[in-house]
């Protein structure tokens, strides 16, 4: 068991984690079905908080302005994001002073819990995928994205210079 949780653990931590989430394109794979504590969005900005929180400095108050400019979306997105959140008890809403020096959420334990259960969940799928797949297949497919990404961008580059 420990095999599969380092494979995926090296797969996630590669430059080319993106390009492996563009290998389940949403209308051939229904990645909600892996999602049983949370929906997609709420996992992915719970997890990027909790990975905030394993940094010692921080004192773990996530400000709603910071949360739109790091996820680039509309304030009332991530307020909607949040309350469905703070619905679950997994975060908690607060403010400095009366208001106006701030709005930010913390996570609850339950939300810890949570991210904890989710990635658990993910991390078995995709290590027995990546099992099956073939360990070595995975990351050499993976440097061929790679690769391929650089020459397309390569290309991208050389038309915005004649059209520009």
């Amino acid at each position: 068991m420990q095999e599969k949780n380092t494979t995926l653990e090296n797969a996630l931590s590669t430059p080319n984690e993106k390009k492996a989430l563009h290998l389940f394109p949403r209308e051939r794979f229904d990645i909600e079905r892996l999602f049983n504590r949370m929906e997609v969005t709420d996992y992915m900005m719970m997890w990027l908080l909790g990975k905030q929180m394993e940094s010692p400095e921080d004192n773990h108050k996530f400000y709603l302005k910071d949360i739109t400019v790091a996820f680039d979306l509309p304030q009332h997105t991530v307020t909607n994001i949040v309350r469905n959140l703070q619905d679950k008890s997994m975060v908690t809403w607060k403010h400095d002073g009366n208001g106006e020096e701030g709005t930010y959420i913390q996570v609850t334990e339950n939300g810890m819990q949570a991210i904890k259960d989710q990635y658990s969940q993910l991390e078995q799928s995709f290590s027995d995928v990546i099992h099956q797949f073939g360990e070595e297949r995975f990351f050499h497919m993976l440097r061929e994205l790679a690769e391929f990404e650089e020459l397309l961008h390569g290309e991208l580059k050389k038309e915005d210079t004649v059209y520009a």
